[in-house]
């Protein structure tokens, strides 16, 4: 990625009028050829709750009004400020009009009909391989009774990164077919996580101090090596789930993500008293995780890919292994007695509820539910994606006015009798609009680039004329940014500030980047600027040098006081002069 500069004041302004003649071009184009106006966007206190209610034999309840619910937060009733029942629309939604030639959009109405959507998750990352044999069969067994989906479903695979198996599609041989080609493959990083290092037999030749002193330092070393791998596979997993809420923010409704895996430990504990620095818990990981994930109105429901869970205890029982885990609890040499079985038990039990603990909270802070102990793990894909489909979605307007970052607990009762309401326990209150550290927006900006599909948090337009004849080598790209998606602050004299990332890179057929260039816009705009902005756009030129030949452009727009993000891929061909 190229060196992001800072843009100082003359140039500031010199990019916007530059920009602004980027604006007027565009706007003088036939009428059949005006590009759409933006939406508009309000950010406020505003708090969304998607609720699915059920009967007790857990089918949906329809016909239900806002006043047979009642919704309370931190136990203190609130007044619906909306209140809508989503459903499948009986009938096509018109296509939106063409965009003029050259000009490309992150905007979610130009990719899919509005509608549920459904994120199926192989998770490889922490998934043991036999597992994940069994999981994809099963999915495939429900994919195969599907004669018809109503709902758009993307497959979706995590390794040491996001693969796309299958775009957003309603045809279930598609989709079947994309998980029959996808080859399971083992997990190093989970491997590591799990190991309890195999010692040799004749251990007790070793003098008693000096075996002592080398168990102490071979057991840190493997802590060590767990703690590392677990926080690399937790803070991969819940990347990725944050670059799926940004990828499909921009869609209207509530969207589901079903994640099959065996999870995460939400707490990693340190068994040895030295080894207390490499305690680990992740609850603020994955509440942050969370809280992105109900901003873009997406539940996670994550099935394990265990089924019916047992607890293993094979180091502890198979004879003339000694194990580092084992050696912890009895003296080398000793007989293996029912107390080694009972501890290894402990153990398992111990990971395998922690990795629980995770799902269910993930599940809870989003509206979705875990999968849990089931080895129908095609039924449990099937509840999952129901809940997409049919669903109330009401808002309020909190009356407690302190964003300290504290969780505040939402309640939903339904008056009606045998009802039940599933949705999200809560939500953190934080600031609107947090500041944003430097490093945290090179990784953001970073995984723009190589995510599976367009952001669509903060939406955007952009024109990739070819070159003029004169020079061939140079590409403009010229983007307009929807404004009412960008935070302004008031500043001095009145201005407008608003601080915006722009990043263009270009990949060859074969994904290599061959070159990119990044600028950070500080904008400080007049009245009159800010509200011709406000309804147009913010624009901006780019302009980069390039080879003829074949290329993918990947464009990332960036506000830097939200962190909301949208990102675009624009297929250009140059001509040999």
């Amino acid at each position: 990625m190229a060196e992001r500069r800072k843009v100082k004041k003359g140039a500031r302004f010199a990019a916007l009028v530059l920009g602004a003649l980027v604006a007027t071009a565009l706007a003088q184009q036939k009428p059949a050829e005006e590009i759409p106006p933006l939406l508009k966007r309000v950010t406020t206190r505003l708090v969304l709750v998607d609720v699915v209610v059920t009967d007790k034999q857990g089918q949906p309840v329809t016909g239900l009004t806002a006043n047979d619910f009642v919704l309370l937060e931190d136990g203190k009733p609130h007044p619906i400020a909306s209140f809508s029942f989503e459903q499948p629309a009986a009938e096509p939604v018109a296509a939106p009009p063409p965009l003029p030639q050259h000009v490309h959009t992150n905007r979610a109405q130009y990719r899919l009909p509005p509608g549920p959507l459904t994120i199926l998750l192989l998770d490889a990352l922490n998934t043991p391989t036999g597992d994940q044999v069994t999981a994809r069969r099963q999915m495939i067994r429900y994919l195969q009774s599907q004669a018809k989906f109503t709902q758009h479903t993307a497959v979706l695979a995590l390794t040491n990164r996001l693969i796309l198996l299958q775009d957003f599609t309603t045809d279930p041989e598609l989709l079947e077919a994309a998980i029959e080609q996808y080859a399971t493959q083992p997990s190093t990083v989970l491997a590591r996580a799990d190991q309890n290092t195999e010692l040799p037999s004749n251990l007790s030749l070793i003098p008693a101090e000096a075996l002592q002193q080398l168990l102490e330092r071979l057991r840190r070393l493997e802590a060590e090596e767990v703690a590392q791998s677990t926080d690399q596979r937790v803070g991969a997993t819940l990347a990725a789930l944050r670059t799926m809420a940004s990828a499909v923010s921009g869609y209207p409704g509530r969207k589901n993500v079903i994640w099959v895996s065996t999870g995460f430990p939400f707490t990693l504990f340190a068994t040895e008293t030295e080894n207390r620095d490499l305690f680990r818990t992740y609850g603020r990981e994955i509440a942050r995780t969370a809280q992105a994930l109900t901003d873009a109105q997406v539940a996670v429901y994550p099935v394990d890919a265990r089924g019916l869970a047992g607890y293993a205890a094979a180091d502890a029982s198979v004879s003339g292994r000694i194990t580092l885990r084992e050696t912890a609890r009895r003296p080398v040499g000793s007989a293996r007695t029912g107390a080694a079985m009972t501890d290894e038990l402990d153990y398992q039990s111990e990971k395998l509820l922690s990795t629980h603990q995770t799902m269910t909270q993930l599940a809870e802070e989003t509206g979705g539910r875990a999968m849990l102990n089931r080895n129908d793990i095609d039924a449990a894909v099937a509840l999952s994606v129901a809940d997409g489909a049919t669903y109330y979605s009401l808002a309020y307007y909190p009356t407690n006015k302190s964003w300290n970052g504290k969780f505040r607990r939402i309640e939903v009762r339904v008056q009606r009798e045998g009802a039940r309401a599933r949705h999200r326990r809560g939500y953190y209150a934080f600031d609107s609009f947090p500041a944003q550290e430097s490093g945290s927006r090179d990784a953001e900006m970073r995984a723009a680039l190589g995510g599976p599909f367009p952001s669509t948090a903060l939406t955007f337009l952009a024109r990739v004329a070819p070159p003029a004849p004169a020079n061939q080598a140079r590409v403009r790209v010229e983007f307009l940014v929807d404004a009412a998606g960008l935070l302004f602050r008031l500043g001095e004299e009145g201005r407008q500030q608003c601080s915006v990332d722009f990043l263009a890179a270009a990949y060859s057929p074969e994904g290599k980047v061959i070159t990119s260039a990044s600028q950070t816009i500080n904008a400080a705009l007049r009245p009159d600027q800010y509200t011709r902005v406000l309804e147009g756009g913010l624009p901006y030129l780019m302009e980069m040098d390039l080879a003829p030949g074949r290329y993918l452009l990947r464009l990332v727009v960036r506000d830097n006081q939200t962190g909301l993000l949208g990102s675009l891929d624009v297929p250009l061909i140059l001509d040999t002069p």
